[in-house]
């Protein structure tokens, strides 16, 4: 099928809405970590090559994770722990190529490289230390050493790099449906996508 032909062609804006499940962010010791959600926006290239030919994209997304530690001193009317709550910013950038495939009407199918920018905030609590300057008991009946029992701790922001392959089906000439299996900052995401 030649590029005019397809869903998907050189010139098209496409802007989709997703959820993206698996791989893991910068923290591995985290109780739950959930899915991304976010947006994003393909751009058709006027790039041909062999019988495809080539896109651009950009989306956004955000996810968090937590990590909750019960200290062994709580009591049932009285919990002590720890919570750590990590937030995430994903801004990503993605070079795809658009080749048909399978010969399916309306089917876009393509594979892609990905580079996501993880912008990280990390929000400490503590109901028995002050983790943060000044170190010390939050409450002294507690009698446990006046210090700060954790190392030094920070999360810097970091990238993430990766590889997709997907398909896009047109529902309609101005709606579809879209799934991509990767690596990077997940490993499956599926979604809506409007042409605009």
């Amino acid at each position: 099928m030649r590029a005019q032909q397809q869903p998907f062609k050189p010139g098209d804006l496409v802007l989709g809405a997703y959820e993206g499940i698996g791989s893991k962010m910068d923290v591995t010791y985290y109780n739950y970590l959930s899915p991304v959600k976010g947006v994003v926006l393909d751009i058709g290239l006027p790039i041909p090559m062999d019988s495809g030919f080539f896109g651009i994209g950009f989306n956004y997304g955000q996810r968090n994770s937590y990590y909750t530690k019960i200290y062994n001193i709580s009591t049932p009317g009285n919990p002590l722990y720890l919570n750590y709550n990590w937030d995430y910013k994903l801004f990503g950038t993605r070079l795809t190529y658009h080749i048909d495939l399978l010969g399916v009407r309306h089917l876009d199918t393509y594979i892609g490289a990905v580079v996501t920018y993880v912008q990280v905030k990390w929000t400490p609590f503590d109901n028995v230390y002050n983790i943060n300057p000044p170190y010390g008991l939050v409450n002294s009946k507690y009698g446990i050493a006046s210090a700060n029992p954790y190392p030094t701790i920070s999360y810097p922001d970091f990238f993430k790099y990766g590889g997709l392959v997907g398909f896009r089906y047109d529902l309609f000439n101005f709606l579809g449906i879209f799934a991509e299996g990767s690596i990077g900052a997940t490993n499956f995401t599926f979604g809506a996508s409007l042409k605009i």
